[in-house]
C-alpha cells in the first residue's frame, strides 16, 4: 500500500511539474509565457510600480487587451492597452497617459498579452536579483533540500499504562547490547526533490547553453563616431572705411568688392577629434580653382604640403584677387568668350593615417567651399535649387568596426556568450550529479529492501538477538511487519530480529508464545495468525494448540 502511494506521489509530482512547464515555461526554453515588471506608471491604476505580469503569446490580438511589445525606437519592452489596429500595425495608448504611443508596432513585434497580474511580486524578485537576495534565496532552498527527510518514520515506543509492571526483558545472556537506531537515509521525498532540481537545471544549462552557441563568442560591430573630422574656412583683409565698410577689416560675412579690396588672407583650420585612444598625423594642403563652369580651370597653390602630428593643422595662403582678375580677361581675350560669372573654390585635401581604437586610419577629407567670381564682386555662391549650402563649418564623421565580446540574455540576466557557454556546462554537470545522487538514493533504498525499510521505521522498537532454536508449536506467524510492531506496542514488548543465513525475522515474545514474521517468505496458511487473534491468544479465549 504504501508502494502504490509513492508512486502516486511521484506521478503527482512529475504531472505537477510538466503543468507547471507548460503553462509558465519561459519563451527562450520554448514555451510561450514572458515575464514583465512593472517599473512606471504609464498603466496605472491597472497596473502599478513593482507589479509582476505574466503573459501567453497568442495568435491574435484584439483592441482593448493590455500587450507587450518589443519598441524598436527605445530598445525595450513596453506594455500597453491596444486602441487600434491599422492592418498588421497596432496603436497602443497607456491607460494614464494623455497620448498615443509614437510607434505602431508589427505584429511580430508582439510576444504576449496579460495573463496573471501579481501585485508587489516584480520588486520582491527584482530584490532577489541583487547579490544579497540571491545568497538568501539558495539558502534557503538549500535548507529545504537537506530538510527533506528529516523527522520521517520517527516512532516513539509506548510507555507501560499506569500501575502496571513492565514486563521481564530477556535476559542479557541471550541478548547482546541494545544497539542504536541506525543512521537514517535519505527519504523518498528528497530523492525526488534532487531529481527534479537535478533534471530542471539539466534543461536550464542546455537552454542557456544552446542560446550561447547559437551566438559567435566575438563580433565586429561598426562605430559610427570612430573618429570625426572638422573643417573651418574663414578669410580676412584690411578694408577701406567709408560707404561701403564700416570696420577696417574685412570679414566673412562682409562682401568683397573688388574695386575696395585687391587680396584676401584665408585661412583653413583642421582638427579630428576620437572618443578612442588614437595616434593620428598627416599631410594637408589648401588649393584656390577658378574655371567658367564649362571645362576650364586653373588651380592656384595657396598653402603647399604641410605634414602633421597629432589632431590639428591650420592652413594659410594668400588669395589675389587682381590676378585672379587678370587670368580671366586673358581667358575671354583668347577665347572670344564672355561670361558673366565664373566659379572659384576653396579646396584643401588632408591625408590622415595612424590608428584610432585599435583600427588602421587611412582616409582623406576634401572639403570645398565654392563663390561666384565676376568683374565687380567675390562672395560665396548660393546653394543650387534642391541642395544645402556649404558652411564654413564641414565635417565629416568616420565609421569604424571593433571587436566586442558578444552578449546573450538568458531569463532577462545579460552576459558574454564564453561566460553564458561556460556557466551552462556548470549547471549541467551539477543538474546530472543531482540526479545521479537522486538514482543513488533511489538504487540503495532498494538494494537494502525490505529490511532496511523496517529498521529505518521501528529501529527504536527492535533489538538485535542471536538466532535461536524453538518448537513449532510455540511460534505463530503473522502477516505483515505493521501487524507484529502493534502485537509489540499492545503488550509492551521488544521486536526481537533474527538474522541467520541471510534469512531475517523479526519475533515478539510473550510469555513463551512467539509471533514471528518473516522477510521475503511466503505465508504458511497453517501457521498464520491475524491480529485479532493474537489478541484472543492473549486472553486465552482461543487455544493455542495448532
Amino acid at each position: 500500500m504504501r508502494g502504490s502511494l509513492r508512486v502516486v506521489s511521484l506521478l503527482a509530482v512529475v504531472a505537477a511539474a510538466a503543468a507547471a512547464w507548460y503553462f509558465l515555461a519561459p519563451v527562450q526554453l520554448g514555451g510561450s509565457t514572458s515575464y514583465a515588471v512593472i517599473y512606471g506608471s504609464s498603466m496605472e491604476p491597472h497596473l502599478h510600480r513593482g507589479d509582476l505580469v505574466i503573459l501567453r503569446g497568442q495568435p491574435a490580438y484584439a483592441r482593448g487587451e493590455v500587450v507587450g511589445y518589443h519598441s524598436r525606437e527605445l530598445h525595450r519592452n513596453v506594455l500597453h492597452r491596444i486602441v487600434g489596429i491599422h492592418g498588421d500595425y497596432f496603436v497602443f495608448k497607456g491607460d494614464n497617459n494623455h497620448f498615443l504611443d509614437p510607434e505602431q508596432p508589427a505584429r511580430s513585434q508582439l510576444f504576449g498579452n496579460a495573463w496573471i497580474v501579481l501585485p508587489g511580486v516584480g520588486g520582491l524578485l527584482e530584490k532577489l536579483r541583487s547579490p544579497r537576495g540571491a545568497a538568501i534565496a539558495a539558502g534557503l532552498a538549500v535548507l529545504l533540500i537537506a530538510g527533506g527527510g528529516s523527522g520521517v518514520g520517527v516512532r516513539r515506543r509506548r510507555r507501560p499504562a499506569a500501575g502496571r509492571r513492565a514486563p521481564a526483558q530477556p535476559e542479557a545472556a541471550t541478548l547482546p547490547p541494545k544497539r542504536s537506531a541506525p543512521a537514517r537515509r535519505p527519504s523518498t521525498a528528497v530523492a525526488v526533490a534532487l531529481g527534479l532540481v537535478g533534471t530542471s537545471a539539466v534543461l536550464v544549462g542546455i537552454a542557456v547553453g544552446v542560446l550561447a552557441a547559437r551566438e559567435p563568442a566575438q563580433r565586429t560591430v561598426a562605430l559610427p563616431g570612430l573618429y570625426v573630422q572638422r573643417g573651418v574656412f574663414s578669410w580676412s583683409s584690411p578694408a577701406p572705411v567709408g560707404a561701403v565698410y564700416q570696420s577696417p577689416s574685412l570679414r566673412p560675412s562682409d562682401p568683397v568688392f573688388l574695386r575696395l579690396v585687391h587680396a584676401l588672407q584665408v585661412r583653413f583650420t583642421y582638427r579630428v577629434r576620437s572618443s578612442l585612444p588614437s595616434a593620428l598625423s598627416g599631410s594637408a594642403v589648401l588649393d584656390a580653382v577658378l574655371s567658367d563652369g564649362d571645362g576650364w580651370q586653373r588651380r592656384l597653390v595657396l598653402a603647399p604640403v604641410r605634414r602633421f602630428h597629432g589632431d590639428r593643422v591650420v592652413l594659410t595662403g594668400k588669395l589675389d584677387l587682381q590676378s585672379l582678375a587678370d587670368a580671366v580677361r586673358r581667358f575671354e581675350a583668347q577665347t572670344g568668350v564672355h561670361n558673366s560669372v565664373y566659379q572659384l573654390e576653396l579646396a584643401p585635401r588632408v591625408q590622415l593615417r595612424g590608428v584610432a581604437g585599435g583600427r588602421l586610419v587611412r582616409n582623406t577629407f576634401v572639403p570645398s567651399l565654392s563663390f561666384d567670381f565676376d568683374e565687380l564682386r567675390l562672395q560665396v555662391a548660393p546653394p543650387v535649387a534642391g541642395a544645402a549650402p556649404k558652411p564654413l563649418v564641414q565635417t565629416k564623421v568616420a565609421a569604424g568596426s571593433q571587436t566586442v565580446q558578444s552578449t546573450v540574455a538568458p531569463f532577462g540576466i545579460r552576459a558574454r556568450v564564453a561566460v553564458a557557454r561556460r556557466v551552462s556546462l556548470v549547471v549541467v554537470g551539477g543538474g546530472m550529479a543531482l540526479a545521479l545522487a537522486s538514482w543513488i538514493v533511489f538504487r540503495r533504498r532498494r538494494r537494502d529492501g525490505e529490511v532496511a525499510e523496517i529498521e529505518r521505521r521501528y529501529g527504536d522498537l527492535i533489538v538485535a538477538v542471536a538466532a535461536g532454536a524453538r518448537l513449532p508449536a510455540s511460534e505463530r506467524r503473522v502477516s505483515t511487519m505493521a501487524a507484529l510492531v502493534r502485537i509489540a506496542e499492545r503488550y509492551d514488548r521488544l521486536v526481537l530480529h533474527e538474522e541467520h543465513g541471510g534469512r531475517h525475522s523479526f519475533l515478539v515474545d510473550d510469555a513463551g508464545l512467539v509471533y514471528r514474521y518473516d522477510v521475503g517468505a511466503s505465508t504458511d496458511a497453517t501457521t498464520e495468525i491475524r491480529l485479532d487473534e493474537a489478541l484472543r491468544f492473549r486472553t486465552g479465549r482461543v487455544s493455542t494448540a495448532d
